[in-house]
C-alpha cells in the first residue's frame, strides 16, 4: 500500500506522540511506500528549532516526494470546488491521488 503522510503524524512521531510513532513503524513494519508533499515539508520546516528542524528533514528525506505538479494544482481546485476542503487539504489530496496513495492523518 502507499501512504502520504501527513505533517500531524511526522510532527507527532518527532515530539513524542506515541500513536503517531506507532503508525509509522506499523506502516514500515507492514512494507508500505510512505510519501510526503510540498504542503507537508512546507509546514513542518516553518517552525520548531534548528535541531528539531534536522531532525524532521532527515524524517522528510526519507520519504517519496510528490511535488504539486500542474496535474495535482488542476485536481486540487476541481477539489476544492466540489468540497469543502481547504486549500492545503485539496492540495494534499490531490498529490496523494496522483500516486495511488491515501492520505494518512493522526486520529483518523
Amino acid at each position: 500500500m502507499r501512504y502520504l503522510i501527513d505533517t500531524s503524524v511526522i510532527m507527532g512521531h518527532v515530539y513524542g506522540d506515541r500513536r503517531a510513532s506507532a503508525l509509522l513503524h506499523r506502516l514500515v513494519d507492514n512494507g508500505a511506500e510512505l510519501f510526503t508533499s510540498d504542503v507537508i515539508v512546507w509546514e513542518c520546516l516553518s517552525r520548531g528549532t534548528d535541531a528539531e528542524r534536522d531532525v524532521l528533514e532527515r524524517l522528510l528525506a526519507s520519504l517519496t516526494y510528490v511535488p504539486v505538479t500542474r496535474d495535482v494544482a488542476f485536481a486540487a481546485a476541481a477539489l476544492q470546488r466540489t468540497t469543502k476542503l481547504g486549500m492545503a487539504e485539496a492540495l494534499l489530496q490531490a498529490a496523494a491521488t496522483s500516486v495511488g496513495a491515501k492520505l494518512v492523518r493522526l486520529g483518523q
